[in-house]
């Protein structure tokens, strides 16, 4: 994978580990014909997969996203005293945490073995995701060639990502119990599902041997999956 570092953990875990919930699935559910429960266990797989994956994307993206104003900020500081950009930059770099640090240090480290500035912030604004590391890259790109102080586009690039961040934050707030009821109706039938079949595995039982049950249990997984995207698919676009 091209973007395997910058996951937190080694790719093939998610895989093997989506692997292993998918041969679960198959062990449990003996009484579901293959032709059933194969397909079901491969789509499960893939979709853990994308879900793992999208998760710690998410994720490291929402560090950088709230490192950078502070990033911005030390490399603004430093270019009023004199420091020119790439200098700040690299001191920035250094004191920035993981994930900044390391993704402006790669930056540097292209541009100091003969790649274009231009070309080595592309690249770093297309491994983090951002829009506001796109505008970084176009405002720096924009200097190099003209040779004017970044100062006062860094430091208002620096103040709408502070805006957008607490606007994002009370976003959440406000949407928490939204949130909440979306993920209780979500885990509710698989936990009633687990005590049935855990308590009175011959009452359930008929959803997975009998034709009516399989017709049942598809409409109602497929009910529930779609519940549960559109739920995320709104809070997602109110939160956007």
């Amino acid at each position: 994978m091209a973007r395997a570092d910058l996951y937190p953990v080694p790719w093939w875990i998610v895989p093997a580990v989506a692997a292993v919930a998918a041969g679960a699935f198959l062990t449990v559910t003996t009484d579901i014909p293959g032709i059933v429960s194969i397909p079901l266990s491969i789509a499960g797989g893939v979709l853990l997969c994308r879900a793992a994956f999208g998760w710690m994307t998410e994720r490291r993206q929402a560090r950088q996203l709230r490192q950078f104003p502070d990033i911005l900020a030390a490399i603004v500081r430093a270019v009023s005293v004199g420091i020119p950009v790439l200098e700040a930059m690299r001191g920035a770099a250094r004191e920035a945490p993981e994930p900044t640090g390391p993704e402006m240090s790669r930056m540097l480290h292209q541009f100091s073995i003969g790649v274009p500035l231009d070309e080595c912030l592309r690249e770093m604004a297309a491994r983090s995701g951002l829009p506001e590391y796109r505008f970084f890259a176009t405002a720096l790109a924009l200097q190099a060639q003209t040779g004017a102080s970044p100062r006062a586009t860094l430091e208002g690039l620096a103040d709408v990502i502070r805006k957008r961040l607490a606007l994002k934050a009370r976003g959440y707030a406000l949407a928490s119990e939204a949130r909440a009821s979306a993920a209780v109706l979500a885990v509710l039938p698989a936990v009633l599902g687990l005590l049935l079949w855990l308590t009175n595995r011959s009452y359930i039982r008929l959803l997975f041997s009998d034709p009516a049950g399989h017709a049942i249990l598809s409409l109602a997984a497929g009910s529930l999956a779609m519940g549960v995207v559109t739920m995320r698919a709104i809070i997602r676009r109110t939160l956007t």
